[in-house]
């Protein structure tokens, strides 16, 4: 393998700028030209693999780089953020319409989901169930309907155990039968915190 200056310049010689000297075909000697020229593909095309493989190597080299110093940036970026999160949620806490605060050089930010989502612990167990109760429930390719499942409890067709929290998911019941309708729940996400500032850009 050839060792390259990855950020130098690749030698090339001024012969290259010109049309090559063709191979007639009464050319007694063809047969060595034409050994030759093999050769050097041979020889061009090796170089330019471990060209491609340097470039490589150094590619992965300055991604791993490039990975180490941006999360100790963001770690910095974080330690300021979490006072400014801290303080919006104890704001937030005692006057939930206070989703925006302005401050000095930017904006305090929060966004509270409206309402909760689909969520699936055992997808196969629920599309069995639907299948045999409520086929509107899938889709053809028997996937679970997403949006059916979500009209269906808008709807009252199922009925969540309970009014689902973060980190506290409710389970869909059946109301006619009073069956937990396995694999599948009702997730709320919790509320996000975020800081702009007035040069636009989200932390």
């Amino acid at each position: 393998m050839t060792d390259f200056d990855i950020y130098g310049d690749d030698e090339h010689p001024a012969a290259y700028n010109d049309e090559p000297t063709p191979i007639l075909a009464d050319d007694p000697d063809w047969t060595r030209r034409a050994a030759w020229h093999l050769r050097r593909i041979a020889d061009w095309e090796q170089r330019k693999h471990d060209l491609e493989q340097a470039f490589v190597k150094e590619i992965d080299h300055l991604s791993e780089r490039l990975g180490q110093e941006a999360e100790k940036l963001q770690a910095k970026v974080d330690w300021h953020r979490r006072p400014l999160v801290q303080y919006h949620e104890a704001v937030l806490a005692s006057d939930p319409a206070r989703k925006t605060i302005v401050v000095p050089g930017g904006k305090l930010c929060s966004r509270t989901p409206s309402k909760a989502d689909v969520g699936f612990s055992a997808k196969d167990q629920f599309i069995d169930w639907a299948h045999v109760h409520a086929p509107h429930l899938i889709e053809p390719t028997w996937k679970p309907a997403l949006r059916q499942i979500e009209r269906a409890v808008e709807a009252g067709e199922l009925m969540p155990t309970h009014t689902p929290e973060p980190g506290d998911p409710a389970y869909l019941v059946d109301p006619e039968t009073g069956e937990r309708v396995p694999g599948v729940h009702l997730g709320k996400k919790a509320t996000t915190f975020y800081v702009r500032l007035d040069e636009e850009g989200e932390f």
